[in-house]
């Protein structure tokens, strides 16, 4: 399964997107914004839209995606990857990607594509458009069984690989967790996937928010490893709520239909970020 993003805009979303934005200062973003900083209302651990009502996952979904030249400035209008002939264009490198299986972008820009290389034909395209293309993100996956889900508007879409497929109504749980990988944006399938130097960020993180509360600093390591904790249920997909049920976990959600069917990997790529 391929993932592939081409680049026709010069702006995106702002670097600053960990940044803390409490639910009473939502109104001052645009929606775009809003949803880029809190997914959750950590007080009341539920989905929120800016009124502070509930929302589904496709309504979440639907405000994640929308237009970013809607909320920033850009230098086009975004008719390019409308033309029928940057769709082909599209559709053939992924083509070239099934085909050749290529480890990076640089690999997929050299091959061939009829008379002249993926690169070359992107010269091409700028020189008749007078407008900046690049493949922004390639991503591939392999595994038992894998999944896509692209939300409405070609602007966010995610892989999903799991271990099994001889399983019951396993194209629904694949679909269900693919939109999840969209929607909560985890950082990595389990715990003992997050980088380690991530693990030590937040570690350091959580000392320094327990040392300003004015906590002893014999207690400071304790209180950062229960930090890291609620940072694994969050940010690790096999450990988050389930978005259609979050009595259960999304790992829970898995065993019920297999106590062995585990995720073995995902890539989630959105436009502008």
């Amino acid at each position: 399964m391929l993932l592939l993003v081409f680049d026709t805009e010069t702006t995106g979303l702002p670097k600053t997107m960990n940044k803390n934005v409490l639910k009473a200062e939502l109104h001052l973003w645009p929606q775009i914004v809003q949803f880029s900083y809190i997914i959750f209302d950590t007080t009341n651990n539920e989905i929120i839209s800016v009124n502070g009502e509930k929302i589904s996952i496709n309504e979440m979904l639907d405000v994640w995606q929308k237009p970013l030249e809607n909320v920033f400035p850009t230098q086009t209008d975004g008719n390019v990857a409308k033309t029928e002939e940057f769709r082909q264009f599209g559709k053939d490198v992924l083509e070239l990607g099934i085909k050749f299986k290529p480890k990076s972008v640089e690999e997929l820009s050299a091959l061939q594509l009829n008379t002249m290389t993926v690169a070359e034909k992107i010269n091409e395209m700028l020189g008749k458009t007078g407008e900046k293309i690049q493949i922004a993100h390639y991503e591939s996956m392999e595994a038992p069984i894998v999944f896509s889900y692209n939300h409405q508007g070609n602007r966010l879409a995610t892989i999903l690989g799991l271990n099994l497929k001889d399983v019951a109504s396993i194209e629904e749980i694949g679909h269900e967790l693919a939109m999840q990988v969209a929607a909560m944006n985890p950082i990595a399938v389990d715990k003992e996937n997050v980088p380690q130097d991530v693990i030590d960020r937040e570690i350091e993180i959580g000392k320094d928010q327990a040392r300003q509360e004015g906590k002893p600093e014999e207690m400071l390591e304790k209180i950062a490893v229960g930090k890291l904790n609620k940072f694994f249920k969050d940010g690790t997909l096999l450990n988050q709520d389930f978005v259609r049920d979050t009595k259960k976990t999304v790992r829970q959600y898995l065993q019920e239909s297999n106590k062995d069917l585990s995720v073995t990997g995902f890539k989630r790529l959105m436009l502008g970020a």
